[in-house]
């Protein structure tokens, strides 16, 4: 972390510890917090304890420790829960579809399409997409991942799509969707 990017969450750590400290206490805290949230700016869940040191008298409103891990307690719920949740899904004995329905169903969700440029040259094939929806179909786990634009969003909900034509009791509980941004979250 540059330290002109650290600078600018000290303040906001300050603010976020308040007065409910004693001045030692609070200003040990500071800076872990703010590595934190620094942190958590780019996207990144967690820092290590070598990185982001802490006593144990941290307060846990603001921290949380797993193994060698800090996070903000946020963070360490989320990750509890997917982690519960898929640990859930993974024992579950899981149906398997036929091929032949798979296919179908891909073909009616997502059919193939393959767009030329001027040249004659592929600009745009969809097959990467549907091996990925038809691949996890039946898998109790999966992870879609890809550059922008790759068409990990078009994957996961064909992926959605065939599964609910193949089962049509297949409900939206039965669902753990993990997504690194707010954006991609809500999409």
């Amino acid at each position: 972390m540059s330290e002109a990017a650290f600078e600018t969450f000290i303040p906001l750590a300050r603010l976020a510890l308040g007065d409910g400290y004693d001045g030692t206490q609070r200003e040990r805290w500071v800076k872990p917090l703010a590595q934190l949230l620094e942190a958590a700016s780019r996207g990144i869940g967690q820092l290590s304890l070598t990185e982001c040191p802490l006593d144990s008298d941290a307060p846990q409103q603001f921290f949380a420790v797993a193994e060698d891990m800090v996070l903000l307690p946020r963070n360490a719920r989320y990750w509890s829960e997917v982690r519960e949740r898929m640990e859930r899904l993974y024992v579950r004995a899981n149906e398997t579809f036929a091929d032949e329905s798979v296919a179908r169903a891909l073909e009616s969700v997502l059919p193939r399409v393959i767009e030329h440029g001027s040249d004659g040259r592929v600009v745009f094939d969809n097959q990467a997409q549907r091996v990925a929806a038809a691949a996890f179909v039946d898998a109790p786990i999966g992870v879609i991942t890809g550059g922008p634009g790759t068409g990990k969003t078009t994957s996961a909900a064909a992926l959605l799509a065939i599964r609910r034509r193949l089962d049509p009791t297949f409900t939206s509980d039965r669902v753990l969707l993990c997504a690194p941004t707010g954006k991609a979250a809500c999409r």
